[in-house]
């Protein structure tokens, strides 16, 4: 009985442990896609105008969950990257952690109807490209 018991706790902290990882796993390069659900994807096209020239790691964050890592943008380069969203409704924000330096943010944006985004790093504001 007691080893029923044991084995239940573990099976329970171990199926917990493996949410917890799936979900801050901070993938890069591309969120996974609402099952069934074709055409869920957006362009994330970054610009990095930093000066002086820096690498940018980019992320998303929407108001509820985890930041999802979108991936690294190397010094004066655009790289356009694909993200597919769970929910659109949300406020979402793109984050550059600049290489050396200070951390950059854009205003809050929902993904209704968006899809692409173009963002120059040194702005606040993201540029929406609805259908």
């Amino acid at each position: 009985m007691r080893m029923m018991r044991y084995t239940r706790c573990f099976l329970v902290a171990s199926f917990c442990l493996a949410l917890t990882g799936c979900a801050s796993g901070g993938g890069g390069g591309e969120a996974a896609a609402v099952p069934g659900v074709e055409g869920n994807r957006i362009s994330i096209a970054i610009n990095n105008d930093i000066v002086p020239g820096a690498t940018v790691t980019v992320f998303i964050i929407p108001e509820l969950g985890a930041r999802r890592r979108l991936g690294a943008v190397g010094p004066n380069s655009r790289r356009t990257f694909q993200y597919s969203p769970t929910q659109r409704n949300l406020d979402y924000r793109l984050v550059g952690d600049v290489q050396g330096g200070r951390d950059r943010e854009s205003l809050p944006f929902t993904l209704i109807g968006v899809t692409s985004i173009q963002w120059d790093v040194t702005s606040s504001s993201a540029r929406l490209i609805r259908r």
